[in-house]
């Protein structure tokens, strides 16, 4: 199977790449992939930079050129929900949109792969299910932190995650949506935690690839 990963930012790819051995660098323009071998698949990662537009424009290069089967967004989030603690690893059952106008993009929500969320919360006690928001700010004020609990019924956001829903569903790709989390919307708390829940997520990404195969897809 060829699974695609989509990663935003240094720390993040950083802890996933030491679980290979041998891996091959692949430049188009500005933008370089990962391709690596894991157990029987073949791994294509990439590191978008954050923010929808960088995650959109890399996981559309990575469809069209690598032919993934299945795409996997492996990442870090933040909090919404103080009941979270720091390295609280979620399956995202629904990502929004939350700084774009739901009349603008219709629908602004999008519900993940039902197969493959079944599947990692099988494989995984300690896994949570969360309602995620992305937007291309970071989330550190209370009130837009309660507002955003209110509008949509998320507890954790980023700053990618369902630009990389949306254009799998538009691609009729399956994808999965894992995130840990490092921080409450504190820049300090994200920084000293960045590094830890990067590792949390990239290990419980390699577990889940290590029992994927295509009748775990849709």
């Amino acid at each position: 199977m060829k699974i695609g990963l989509l990663i935003a930012c240094g720390e993040e790819i950083n802890a996933h790449l030491k679980y290979f051995d041998k891996i091959k660098t692949l430049t188009f323009g500005e933008m370089t992939f990962y391709k690596a071998k894991f157990k029987n698949h073949t791994i294509v990662l990439c590191k978008s930079g954050p923010c929808e537009i960088n995650a959109g424009i890399y996981l559309q290069k990575m469809l069209d050129f690598f032919k993934p089967d299945v795409i996997i967004n492996s990442g870090t989030c933040g909090s919404l929900d103080e009941k979270n603690k720091v390295c609280d690893t979620f399956v995202v059952d629904k990502a929004t949109f939350w700084d774009i106008k739901s009349d603008i993009i219709e629908p602004s929500t999008y519900v993940c792969d039902e197969k493959l969320k079944n599947f990692a919360l099988s494989l995984d006690k300690k896994l949570k299910v969360g309602n995620l928001v992305t937007g291309n700010s970071f989330v550190e004020s209370e009130g837009l932190k309660k507002k955003l609990i209110k509008n949509f019924g998320a507890n954790i956001c980023d700053m990618e995650g369902v630009a990389v829903v949306y254009t799998c569903q538009k691609n009729y790709i399956p994808c999965l949506l894992l995130k840990s989390v490092s921080d409450s919307g504190n820049m300090e708390e994200f920084e000293k935690n960045f590094r830890i829940a990067s590792e949390k997520v990239a290990s419980v990404t390699f577990k889940i690839m290590e029992n994927l195969s295509k009748k775990n897809l849709n």
